[in-house]
Formats: structure tokens, C-alpha cells, sequence
């Protein structure tokens, strides 16, 4: 189950979290409030997203959002405690990988 969020909150965080902020939690918050006002409310659409796919397809609509960079944006997202989605659902092979999937 994902957090909601909007522009005015800062993002929940998981009961794990230690209590005074790290760089990594003021780092998230400052991230997810960008995402949340920025680029067409696509923070808000990344939080609605069913699946890792369509995370990815959200950020592949974007200009100079290629397919790696795509899918990292999107698998570096999922690492967050906002998003939860199996890496084993979905996958875009890599330069390194389909350069080397031609020779064989």
C-alpha cells in the first residue's frame, strides 16, 4: 500500500525509519515534494501507478526519457518507501545487455 501525499505534507515515514531526519529521509521529502508539483503532477501519477511498467511507461512519456534511463528512474523510485513493485515483473535490458544479446 503506497503513501499518499500531497504538496502541503511531507512523505510518511515507515516505522522503521530512525526518528531524527537523516539526509537520506530530508532528501526523500524535498524529492518527493519536487515530484509532487512538478512536471505535470507526475509524482502524483508515479504514486497511482498499479505497476512497475507503468511507472515506467509515465517517465518514457517525458522528453529526453530514454528506455534505460526509464526504467533506473523508475527501479531507483521503487527502493523508496513510497513504492513497492517486484523488479522480477518487469525488466528493460540495459546498452551493456542488448549490445551483447546481438552476438549471440
Amino acid at each position: 500500500m503506497r503513501a499518499s501525499n500531497t504538496e502541503n505534507s511531507t512523505p510518511a515515514r515507515p516505522s522503521c525509519a530512525p526518528t531524527k531526519p537523516t539526509a537520506l529521509v530530508k532528501s526523500t521529502a524535498i524529492t518527493s515534494r519536487c515530484f509532487a508539483t512538478c512536471l505535470d503532477r507526475l509524482g502524483e501519477k508515479l504514486l497511482s501507478a498499479d505497476s512497475l511498467a507503468a511507472m515506467y511507461q509515465l517517465l518514457h512519456s517525458y522528453p529526453l526519457m530514454g528506455d534505460f534511463m526509464s526504467y533506473q528512474v523508475a527501479i531507483d523510485l521503487n527502493y523508496s518507501p513510497f513504492v513497492n513493485f517486484s523488479e522480477n515483473d518487469f525488466v528493460i535490458a540495459g546498452p551493456g545487455t542488448a549490445g551483447y544479446s546481438k552476438n549471440l
